[in-house]
């Protein structure tokens, strides 16, 4: 619907306060309250400018359904774009953060996991998803919109691993709602490895590793990806291969030298008896 829940507002600040986006799209926009949290925070307090024409941070939005604008929502956003978000977002660019506010749960999960991939595209720091969990929140076309009907249903176990940050509520007769502050960037890897598992899984091991070493060229390091390819490596007999990255670790992650420096001294001897043995 075009509201949403009121409880658990200060995790929404909280987000906003950790990343201070100079730039924020809102995904659904609905009745505006993302647009005013932000616009209040971010400009009126952090940079102390309540004037429209002293604001230094950029709010734009998204809505599929146009009654829902009015005129509160044209003072407060720079741009609001009116149609599929699916589509709109292809025409715009970078933004800093970008907020889907209960709206992912109104496409179908293909095409929520789509939207989701096209934000990490457009966003160069976090992702802020909050979003009913479990599947006992059904809901048709209210206010005679089509759009807000519930297509999807979503679990905690779906977002958790890719969120620096995550806060949940309970509400009486409905259930779980979870908030999520997601990197960009660890959501990119996420998914690099959903992809990787699932050539695991058809058993292209080969396939995963080029793909896995090749994703991971374009992104920041990250050590649970890192592992994962020393992983496969190790089931491949690439041991060497998988020593020379482990090594990379210590240098990229030095926090996880106690640990990797005994692993590699193991592999080192495994690789030498390996080599004196052919």
């Amino acid at each position: 619907m075009p509201t949403s829940t009121y409880s658990g507002l200060e995790t929404v600040i909280g987000f906003f306060n950790y990343a201070k986006p100079r730039s924020l799209l809102d995904i659904g926009v609905g009745f505006g309250k993302i647009g005013f949290l932000a616009r209040e925070f971010l400009d009126v307090m952090m940079n102390q400018s309540y004037r429209p024409g002293d604001w230094k941070v950029q709010i734009d939005g998204i809505e599929a359904f146009p009654d829902y604008i009015q005129g509160h929502h044209k003072a407060l956003y720079d741009t609001i774009h009116i149609g599929d978000a699916l589509e709109v977002i292809d025409s715009l660019g970078s933004y800093e953060t970008i907020v889907l506010g209960d709206s992912l749960d109104h496409f179908s999960k293909d095409r929520a996991w789509q939207m989701l991939d096209k934000c990490a595209e457009h966003c160069t720091g976090y992702l802020m998803v909050f979003i009913p969990l479990g599947e006992h929140r059904e809901q048709e076309a209210i206010y005679g919109n089509e759009y807000e009907r519930h297509l999807s249903f979503w679990t905690r176990a779906e977002f958790e691993p890719m969120a620096a940050a995550s806060k949940f509520s309970w509400f009486e007769g409905i259930g779980d709602y979870g908030r999520f502050l997601i990197p960009v960037d660890r959501y990119r890897h996420h998914r690099l490895r959903n992809r990787v598992e699932a050539s695991i899984e058809k058993g292209q091991v080969d396939q995963a590793i080029a793909d896995l070493t090749a994703g991971m060229e374009s992104l920041s390091a990250n050590v649970e990806s890192e592992y994962l390819l020393v992983d496969l490596l190790l089931n491949a007999d690439r041991v060497r291969q998988a020593i020379n990255r482990l090594k990379a670790i210590v240098r990229q992650f030095p926090q996880e030298e106690p640990v990797v420096t005994a692993y590699v001294d193991r592999l080192q001897a495994i690789y030498s008896l390996q080599a004196h043995a052919s």
